[in-house]
């Protein structure tokens, strides 16, 4: 009986291939503490073949779009695709037009196939982010995969890393999918299932980054720079013996949940749209001048290269003159915050006097004194790690610049001499130096650990428990013994009686001996108060174990912007507990 009409459903069966999603791999801080959740999730797939006509497809878009609570318009804006053509022939063979479906409105087009042919449930997780702001330039986001991202192991409906580590470790984290062979009839429902493979979660990753020191940080800066009545900043902790980068923060952060799942676009939009630009992570994606803050770099370098004797004093009468070589008769003033009389090496990273860094940097012919020269300086910025990216495994980090005469031909074909003026400018990190506060806070650990430049790392461990594996992410120098422990120990000697007695004395009672560096960096308004305040150290003194970088954008002083919130974040520290995270 019927026989015709049963030979017809059977011939228009299909088979169709599914991937049975695996729960994506975690993210755990130095202490075990979750950082990153999944939770089960359903996404719409629509699959344009099984449609007979544009009328059917619009009939079922009007079915779906009452079971989920959303006309059929807005459901195709959030994919990305324009309803109003309803052009049929115009849509993707197979798309996600839904994600983070409600298990209710997933039960219904499951159980009720025939209502809703080409529509397909697929069960999954989404991501979620308990701490957010604090967390986001780190852990980044996932989304749904993009054109650009589709390569052979991807479909059209997965969820791929955006930023951050979720996009760092993609391949760790995404684990292995199960797939399945279904064959389905004319009215979409599921006849059997011809094979199954249940897949393999991706593996979790333990972060050196500590929590709590991460969320203490984010909010002793948003706090200090809303009293500033500033908008922007960063912080860098790392421990100096390895490079294990403890926290790392950006200001402002995103909500990171914003983009999971089929959310408002006025949400995602505000957050693009932002002029504050929370979507940066401005410890490594942006490089700034840095001001006085290099100048225990180029400390190092004049004495390695045995420019000054540490102990000879240059007088600072507040400026210094060089003869004019275009104008004779003219001289060329460069000043100093300050008049400072005599100083030494020691007093001059203290007080951060400008002159003696003039002269050690570019030479004075009237202290006899040759300089280093730009040439020896941008080879001691680059050992100490500035002036290209580190390798940290975060994406998009910024190389910085060091200029030189060749940069400045090429960058400035209307001006394109290099001048003594220039080289002065570097040795002050003005001019067109450009740092980011990793980079900073990767050469002050050298000058603390004795020398080593470590590649920052801010994850630990990889740890797939499906294998049973766990690997260890070791240690890397990337560069040592090209200054003496005796350079060093003068420059630490500086740096540490800027806290006791020059531009950092705030920090002179902190829980622990600090010692470091100030520094105020002149930007495009020179306005003081739009000047980037710097701040980077380490401690304790005695026997350092942390190194930290504190920057304010437009900030106005380091001294007296970025060294109270270091204090803060300092005293935290060393006042907590910190269990295996300081070991």
């Amino acid at each position: 009986m019927r026989g015709a009409e049963f030979e017809s459903r059977v011939q228009s069966n299909k088979l169709d291939a599914t991937y049975g999603e695996v729960p994506r791999g975690i993210m755990v801080d130095a202490r075990g503490k979750k950082l990153v959740l999944n939770s089960p999730s359903f996404s719409i797939i629509l699959k344009k073949n099984f449609f007979e006509d544009a009328a059917d497809f619009e009939k079922t878009m009007t079915a779906l779009g009452e079971v989920l609570g959303e006309k059929p318009e807005s459901l195709f804006a959030g994919a990305g695709i324009d309803y109003s053509q309803k052009d049929f022939s115009l849509l993707p063979a197979e798309f996600a037009l839904f994600t983070g479906a409600p298990p209710s409105a997933a039960l219904i087009i499951q159980s009720d196939a025939e209502r809703f042919p080409g529509v397909f449930v697929s069960e999954g997780y989404q991501r979620s982010y308990p701490y957010k702001d604090a967390f986001s330039h780190i852990i980044g986001f996932t989304g749904l995969v993009s054109p650009g991202d589709i390569e052979s192991e991807y479909s059209i409906h997965d969820i791929i890393g955006k930023s951050g580590l979720e996009l760092m470790y993609e391949d760790i984290l995404r684990g292995e999918k199960g797939k399945r062979i279904i064959e389905v009839y004319a009215f979409g429902r599921v006849v059997r299932e011809r094979t199954f493979d249940e897949g393999e979660p991706g593996a979790a990753l333990v972060l050196n980054i500590d929590a709590d020191l991460q969320m203490f940080s984010y909010e002793v800066l948003r706090r200090h720079v809303a009293i500033n009545q500033k908008t922007a900043g960063a912080v860098v902790v790392s421990r100096v013996r390895d490079g294990a980068v403890l926290a790392l923060v950006s200001f402002p952060g995103f909500d990171n949940n914003v983009f999971q799942g089929s959310r408002s676009k006025k949400d995602v939009e505000r957050i693009l749209n932002d002029t504050s630009s929370p979507l940066l992570n401005r410890t490594v994606e942006s490089a700034y001048p840095s001001g006085s803050s290099i100048k225990p770099v180029i400390a190092a370098a004049a004495l390695q290269e045995g420019v000054i004797d540490p102990m000879r004093t240059i007088f600072d009468p507040g400026y210094i003159e060089i003869p004019n070589p275009y104008r004779e008769g003219e001289k060329s003033v460069f000043r100093d915050w300050k008049a400072f009389g005599d100083v030494d090496m020691r007093e001059a990273l203290a007080w951060s006097a400008n002159v003696y860094f003039y002269i050690i940097g570019g030479g004075y012919a009237d202290e006899g004194i040759k300089g280093l020269g730009i040439e020896r300086i941008k080879k001691y910025a680059g050992l100490f790690g500035l002036g290209f990216p580190l390798g940290i495994d975060l994406p998009g980090e910024a190389s910085g610049l060091i200029p030189d005469p060749a940069w400045k031909q090429k960058a400035r074909p209307n001006d394109p001499v290099w001048r003594v003026g220039d080289t002065y400018n570097v040795s002050i990190g003005q001019g067109d130096v450009l740092i980011t506060p990793l980079q900073l806070n990767s050469a002050t650990a050298a000058i603390a650990n004795g020398g080593s430049v470590m590649k920052p790392r801010v994850v630990r461990e990889i740890r797939n428990e499906a294998e049973k594996d766990v690997r260890i992410i070791e240690p890397e120098v990337l560069s040592r013994g090209f200054v003496s422990d005796d350079v060093l120990k003068v420059v630490r000697e500086g740096m540490r009686r800027a806290v006791t007695a020059g531009s950092a004395w705030a920090l002179a009672d902190a829980a622990v001996s600090v010692a470091g560096k100030t520094g105020t960096a002149q930007t495009e308004t020179q306005v003081f108060d739009r000047n980037h305040a710097w701040f980077t150290g380490f401690a304790p003194y005695e026997s350092p174990e942390i190194a930290i970088t504190v920057f304010v954008e437009k900030g106005g002083g380091g001294a007296t912007v970025s060294v109270p919130i270091a204090k803060e974040i300092i005293n935290y520290y060393f006042s907590v507990p910190r269990g295996d995270n300081r070991h």
